[in-house]
């Protein structure tokens, strides 16, 4: 059973903290070359997943927008 969800794609982590799904941390590769956002409810990352990839998901642009700002500014802030 997973612990928690974690994917290197900074739109679909986007999609998922509009969600709102809890975003635990963004973690280093171990290579440290990439960063990975790490979310908990790793079952309902796997169908908010589905819904991105095949054009399903539904979500307030306005949200959208704002949670890659959130995003990038947690990536690149380093927290």
């Amino acid at each position: 059973m997973l612990l928690n969800y974690q994917t290197k794609d900074l739109y679909f982590a986007a999609y998922l903290f509009a969600k709102g799904k809890e975003l635990l941390g963004i973690n280093p590769s171990e290579s440290g070359n990439e960063k990975y956002f790490v979310f908990d409810d790793p079952l309902g990352c796997k169908v908010c997943e589905k819904e991105f990839w095949n054009y399903k998901g539904m979500i307030v642009p306005k949200e959208y927008s704002d949670a890659i700002r959130k995003a990038k500014e947690r990536l690149y802030s380093g927290v």
